[in-house]
């Protein structure tokens, strides 16, 4: 497992590196990629799933770092549910639909597990990372689904399919290409169906400079974006979008108002919600209802 480790992380930095050079040598980049599963001598065997009578939790080194302990892993994911759900519940004044549900870039699942489902229910998580989802289909599916997608903007799946689509922590590391995947979310979303996107805003920055700033989890974020506020100077003047980094490691923030206006042309924006998850900015857009063809 250790091996699997140092493998990950290293084929992780090569991806990132390699990321870099095409951005730093004004190469055109490459349009879609994904993170494989790591093999040894390029040979990769993947164990089959088994039926679970209860859902197991992912091994620590697909937290994400969002968490030291599992009863905080656990934790955090159920918190953020609970909060999506409460935000889309006072924004709708009802309970919103969950029979159909997809949690774009789940990792292993840390907030799909939670979502309320029945039997009939098909609830969907999507990653760029393969190593999340080869967990997630051997430990999770039943009752979920599970596929890899790319970074190139397309979700694998027919128009009008899902009540709620939901994105935490993805859309902070999509600068460019941001619009084209709303495109894709309202595609796929069903007349009135929800999308919850995070993001980061200019309040997050002040958060990361405040009740952060102690934090060693953020200590170098933190240092980043200071580092790059300060050599741009965009505090002086106007922004509307603030990128550290290439995709998809960028760190994308946002102007409010902008973004509002901005997106808002794909999707009506019902409500920011600062502090919504954890330090990011909760997004709650509506896909608008169909029109009946010759109805006034």
């Amino acid at each position: 497992m250790q091996l699997i480790d140092r493998l990950s992380r290293r084929l992780r930095l090569r991806f990132k590196r390699e990321v870099e050079e095409i951005v730093s040598q004004d190469r055109p980049g490459v349009s879609a990629r994904f993170i494989p599963l790591p093999r040894r001598d390029n040979v990769s065997f993947v164990s089959p799933s088994a039926p679970n009578n209860h859902l197991p939790v992912p091994p620590r080194h697909l937290w994400e770092g969002y968490a030291e302990t599992e009863a905080e892993y656990l934790k955090c994911g159920q918190d953020d549910v609970a909060q999506m759900l409460g935000i889309l519940n006072e924004v709708e004044q009802r309970p919103v639909a969950l029979e159909r549900v997809l949690d774009l870039g789940c990792a292993s699942g840390r907030m799909l597990r939670f979502v309320p489902r029945e039997e009939t229910s098909e609830h969907w998580g999507l990653d760029i990372n393969a190593a999340h989802i080869e967990w997630c289909q051997q430990n999770l599916n039943p009752p979920m689904l599970f596929a890899t997608n790319t970074t190139a903007p397309h979700l694998p799946f027919e128009d009008n399919q899902f009540d709620l689509l939901y994105c935490g922590s993805v859309f902070t590391h999509i600068s460019e290409l941001a619009e084209a995947w709303l495109l894709e979310v309202r595609r796929v979303l069903r007349p009135s169906g929800y999308a919850y996107i995070t993001i980061h805003t200019r309040q997050t920055i002040d958060l990361l400079r405040t009740k952060y700033r102690d934090n060693p989890l953020f200590a170098d974020f933190l240092a980043e974006i200071d580092s790059a506020l300060v050599s741009h100077e965009p505090e002086g003047r106007e922004w509307s979008i603030f990128t550290v980094g290439t995709d998809p490691f960028s760190q994308v923030f946002y102007d409010v108002p902008s973004l509002e206006r901005r997106w808002g042309r794909v999707m009506p924006v019902l409500a920011v919600v600062e502090k919504a998850h954890d330090h990011q900015a909760a997004v709650v857009m509506r896909k608008r209802a169909a029109t009946r063809i010759g109805a006034n």
